[in-house]
């Protein structure tokens, strides 16, 4: 697995923590989008080593959304999970981005196959 699935990965599973433990303090409230949010947190979990890193993110992002319009956690809480997540994953350079970018024009990008 590379280091942005482990990171989706492990995200999904604090998200689901914070939402299982949501829903046994409170058992009345049932909210049909915080269900789907658990949901597709388990589904992170389960697919998150043949799904694309991108495609996890995405979902993350869905779940991150629910989870700050409901209140469940604010921007600023999500920004330092995702921080203090980041810290075993450090930045490694994308070589195959730079195979593609010419930092002589740095907004152009060689898609290639196209004349």
């Amino acid at each position: 697995m590379n280091q942005w699935t482990l990171l989706a990965l492990e995200a999904a599973q604090s998200c689901k923590d914070s939402l299982l433990e949501l829903q046994g303090n409170l058992p009345s409230m049932h909210d049909p989008i915080v269900d789907r949010a658990l949901a597709m947190c388990l589904e992170i979990e389960r697919h998150s080593e043949e799904w694309a890193p991108t495609r996890l993110h995405r979902w993350l992002g869905f779940v991150f959304g629910v989870m700050a319009a409901r209140n469940i956690i604010t921007i600023s809480e999500q920004s330092a999970l995702m921080r203090s997540l980041l810290i075993p994953y450090p930045e490694h350079p994308d070589l195959e981005l730079a195979d593609h970018h010419n930092p002589r024009v740095p907004f152009q990008l060689d898609f290639g196959g196209s004349e």
